[in-house]
């Protein structure tokens, strides 16, 4: 019916917009995620080269 359809047609587009946005927040916490394990990593890399040395 007409009120179904005025309920159901912006759940939906609602629906798509938050799950595209959600899927956008979770690639870029993934790509800061790697940041912060490349620079931890590095900071252990330094560490074990200036251990090296002594």
């Amino acid at each position: 019916t007409a009120a179904g359809l005025v309920v159901a047609i912006p759940a939906l587009f609602f629906h798509r917009f938050f799950s595209r946005r959600i899927d956008e927040i979770a690639v870029l916490m993934e790509q800061d995620a790697v940041k912060l394990v490349d620079v931890i990593h590095g900071d252990r890399e330094a560490e074990t080269a200036e251990g090296d040395k002594k």
